[in-house]
């Protein structure tokens, strides 16, 4: 049976949005009551003012880094710059028996949210820790599948921004430095960046259909894609009028959705860095965060990746250093499949969703089915974000071996560009 509700890859875009909303709602309430925390967070290095090398799994453009909580088994984590507090699962939370302080209720894209508020929570990577940490409670299991990993919880700003953070994605490390200390070794352009909601923004621009536009964008490393413009931005510069080329995509699912139209801008340009023909998503939320105003849009992985980012929040200022992936090409998607990972161990993967008009459409795949083998290998002996890579190449065609009730079939996708 197909599932009823898909599960799509832009959910973490939402999820981020959610974790502002809530946190955003929080600050709000705070300064209302006029309370302040009886003790302040405190971070600390296991050894001198660094914490070098932690590794991280990189899946679909996303940074997922191991913590503890509470000296807790390690557990996976978003490492977010989109998010301004630390969030954990709300079923992870109850199995770590932390103690709720109260809950509070935030607006995110697409649903009205209901956060606990857990107090004195202590967060511990690699050689660094943060104690005394307020972290609050979302539903981040859901997203589980995408990943094929049980993710625990999303690391926010309220870390972040305590220290300077190295995010190495061509080696897939983080490095942690007291940001007093820090001295860059490196090359690359540093960026000052403002503030909306204690999230960082800086100035890009964008060609279209052979018109310059500007904006403010957020840096917002929990988004899987590369561009996002919001809706007020898209109707104010009549920007679907000079689209030759677009598809209908929905952002959001978690109590409702957010239509998008994804299309190919001319270039986008961070400073002295140009990108030609990058893939952004232009909103048509007509509510929440896709629909703000106080913004122009983010900048997500598909962009980050090519980069060692440097970021210090402290000083209002993060550093892109270009790695090998520079100048390679946008790609999305070629298959119209959306795999998502099944039982305990996500090792058995089902088609969640099929894109309309797609090659895994004219294959005759429906949603349900179970992807068996590849090419004669075994589904398990790749990972989802392996299966999602392969299948960004125009033109090439694969034998999938597919589970469709209690029957075994046989199909051929030959991919083709969507967008």
């Amino acid at each position: 049976m197909r599932r009823p509700s898909p599960i799509r890859q832009y959910f973490l875009v939402l999820l981020a949005l959610l974790i502002c909303g809530v946190a955003a709602n929080i600050e709000a309430q705070r300064s209302s009551r006029k309370q302040r925390s009886p003790s302040a967070p405190v971070h600390k290095f296991a050894t001198s003012s660094s914490a070098e090398g932690i590794k991280f799994e990189l899946i679909n453009n996303l940074v997922l880094v191991q913590a503890r909580v509470n000296n807790s088994e390690p557990l996976w984590f978003i490492f977010d710059t989109g998010a301004t507090n630390t969030v954990v699962d709300t079923k992870q939370a109850e199995a770590l028996r932390l103690k709720a302080r109260g809950k509070t209720s935030g607006t995110g894209s697409a649903a009205n949210l209901e956060a606990g508020r857990f107090p004195n929570v202590s967060i511990q990577f690699a050689g660094f820790e943060v104690s005394r940490l307020t972290v609050y409670s979302l539903p981040v299991e859901a997203f589980s599948p995408v990943f094929g990993l049980p993710v625990a919880g999303v690391i926010g700003n309220d870390i972040i921004g305590r220290i300077t953070v190295e995010i190495d994605y061509a080696q897939q490390k983080l490095n942690f430095y007291e940001t007093s200390s820090y001295r860059p070794t490196g090359t690359g352009e540093v960026f000052p960046v403002t503030f909306q909601d204690r999230l960082p923004m800086v100035q890009g621009r964008f060609e279209l259909a052979g018109h310059d536009f500007s904006g403010i964008f957020e840096i917002d490393t929990g988004s899987t894609g590369a561009i996002q413009i919001n809706e007020p931005f898209v109707r104010r510069n009549r920007l679907l009028s000079l689209l030759t080329k677009s598809r209908k995509e929905n952002l959001g699912g978690v109590g409702g959705t957010a239509e998008s139209i994804v299309a190919r801008l001319q270039s986008f340009s961070l400073g002295q860095y140009r990108f030609l023909n990058p893939i952004a998503s232009l909103s048509q939320a007509k509510q929440g965060d896709y629909a703000s105003r106080r913004y122009d849009g983010l900048l997500g992985g598909k962009i980050f990746r090519r980069f060692k980012l440097i970021v210090d929040l402290g000083h209002s200022k993060i550093t892109f250093e270009p790695n090998g992936a520079l100048n390679e090409a946008f790609e999305a998607d070629m298959s119209g499949l959306e795999l998502v990972g099944d039982d305990p161990n996500f090792s058995t993967y089902t088609i969640d969703d099929i894109e309309p008009d797609s090659p895994a459409v004219a294959a005759g795949m429906k949603g349900g089915e179970t992807l068996l083998a590849i090419d004669g290998r075994p589904a398990p002996e790749f990972s989802l974000d392996e299966i999602r890579r392969m299948f960004m190449y125009d033109g090439r065609e694969y034998d999938l071996t597919l589970k469709r009730d209690a029957e075994t079939i046989h199909v051929k996708l030959k991919l083709r560009r969507l967008i």
